[in-house]
């Protein structure tokens, strides 16, 4: 991303996803910190819901790079698994 400026030094090589990737972790982790703060939730349940979260996260992710792996792969072949013993 560059600035208004011609000049290189305004270049600081974020792209606008990383910025609001970063402000959205940050934001989640205050909200969290700010409800435990507050006393209206136990710790647990907040470290219960950041784990919850990032299982999600990380399936969303999976299931996001295998279908972007198909498209690559030519979109129509479709995984089977084999689960006949030989």
């Amino acid at each position: 991303m560059r600035g208004p400026l011609p000049a290189s030094h305004t270049d600081l090589g974020h792209d606008d996803a990383d910025v609001k990737r970063t402000g959205s972790f940050l934001l989640t982790i205050a909200v969290g910190v700010s409800r435990i703060e507050l006393a209206v939730h136990y710790t647990s349940d907040v470290i219960g819901g950041f784990a919850l979260a990032g299982v999600w996260l990380a399936a969303a992710a999976t299931l996001w790079a295998a279908r972007d792996l198909s498209k690559l792969r030519g979109g129509g072949a479709r995984v089977t698994i084999d689960t006949q013993t030989r």
